[in-house]
């Protein structure tokens, strides 16, 4: 009776090493998990201020215009392809003759978005923060125009 009495009191022991060892393990888990996120989300991040660098055209004077340079050159264009105020259309048409110069930037900054949306590791505001705060005026106004077109919709 005392030698069952003792074992039922070793393995509840047991029980309750391996129930801290799972937790431990579980934490280490999220840990590298969350660890994995961020090193791909900056690099994400990293990759998209690349593309947006990389927006180019030529401005009236000839010289090359690259980034919130670009995109501020781009505006007007906007509002010229729609005069029925309807800003959907406006992005819908303007896209249509400049998707070669734009086109890598809303790709990557929807792979960008999408990471940090499909994660549930992570607090997902603070991503979100993060990528707000990298953003330009222009970027936010080329945002909004192309998340009510056609081409923002997901």
């Amino acid at each position: 009776l005392y030698t069952a009495w003792l074992q039922k009191l070793e393995l509840e022991e047991t029980r309750l090493a391996l129930k801290g060892q799972t937790e431990t393990n579980n934490a280490i888990l999220s840990r590298e998990a969350k660890n994995s996120f961020e090193q791909g989300f900056y690099r994400l991040l990293e990759i998209h201020r690349q593309v947006f660098s990389s927006i180019s055209t030529t401005a009236n004077n000839g010289s090359q215009r690259f980034g919130s340079d670009a995109l501020e050159l781009f505006k007007p264009s906007l509002k010229a392809h729609n005069p029925n105020n309807d800003p959907a259309s406006d992005f819908n048409n303007f896209y249509e003759n400049f998707h070669p110069y734009i086109s890598a930037y809303f790709s990557s900054f929807t792979n960008l978005v999408l990471s940090v949306e499909n994660s549930n590791q992570i607090n997902k505001s603070f991503y979100f923060d993060v990528i707000r705060s990298q953003l330009s005026a222009y970027e936010l106004f080329f945002i909004f125009y192309w998340g009510l077109s056609k081409h923002g919709v997901r």
